[in-house]
């Protein structure tokens, strides 16, 4: 998924799907009818079909012969700027502005999901056991202070046993965080755009404890700009 126009020189706007080789499946053309579009965040679902965001503020399910089914108003029409599947497969959709949580079958929005309301973005969404981490520009999660990083119980609600760093850009502005990666011992990963974790300096790259402490055993690299995925 990404901006993109052709693939080997046939025309796969926005969205192409490879075969396990590698090579181009040549018959999936989700958006044939939109050449300027382009795709945000892409998820693939156990069933083969796929969720992406598309352009600004459209979400499409897009079934496994590329058939499309506009599921916009479910995300109110907003940009997609993450996606997450939980072990329930339930969808975690991550926008401008808030959080939601999607059912099984990506019909309707979960009624038992507490919504997120960010003053900001999301950029990053993981899956941590039976909880959620969620990134991104924001400064507070429903109404508590949270800059950038906030971990969420099952239901939605804000996990009062981790309380996140302040991360910091060198003009002491909230850093931007791009990639959230769990480890299996339960520390975290995280990536983006800062300069300073709680007062330090570990720029764009840090490792947290599962209370959200600064694992002071991880050294950041200083050669990284910009961090935008960890896997």
């Amino acid at each position: 998924a990404g901006n993109f126009s052709h693939v080997n020189g046939s025309p796969h706007f926005g969205l192409a799907r490879l075969l396990a080789n590698g090579t181009l499946d040549p018959d999936l053309h989700p958006f044939a009818n939109d050449p300027g579009g382009y795709s945000l965040p892409t998820l693939v679902l156990p069933n083969g079909s796929a969720l992406t965001g598309f352009r600004s503020n459209q979400l499409f399910l897009v079934g496994t012969n590329g058939n499309l089914t506009n599921i916009s108003a479910l995300n109110d029409y907003r940009s997609v700027t993450a996606l997450a599947i939980q072990s329930d497969n339930k969808v975690l959709v991550g926008s401008w502005g808030w959080l939601r949580r999607l059912n099984a079958d990506v019909s309707d929005t979960d009624p038992t999901f507490t919504i997120g309301n960010v003053n900001g973005s999301v950029y990053a969404l993981a899956v941590q056991g039976n909880k959620i981490v969620v990134a991104g520009d924001f400064s507070s999660y429903n109404g508590v202070n949270v800059p950038g990083l906030v971990r969420l119980n099952s239901d939605g609600n804000i996990d009062d046993t981790f309380t996140p760093p302040a991360f910091q850009t060198e003009y002491s502005q909230i850093g931007s965080l791009y990639s959230i990666t769990p480890l299996p011992d339960g520390d975290l990963i995280v990536g983006g755009y800062f300069k300073t974790v709680d007062g330090e300096e570990r720029p764009n790259l840090v490792r947290l404890n599962n209370d959200g402490t600064v694992d002071a055993g991880f050294s950041s690299p200083n050669s990284f700009h910009t961090v935008q995925s960890v896997c």
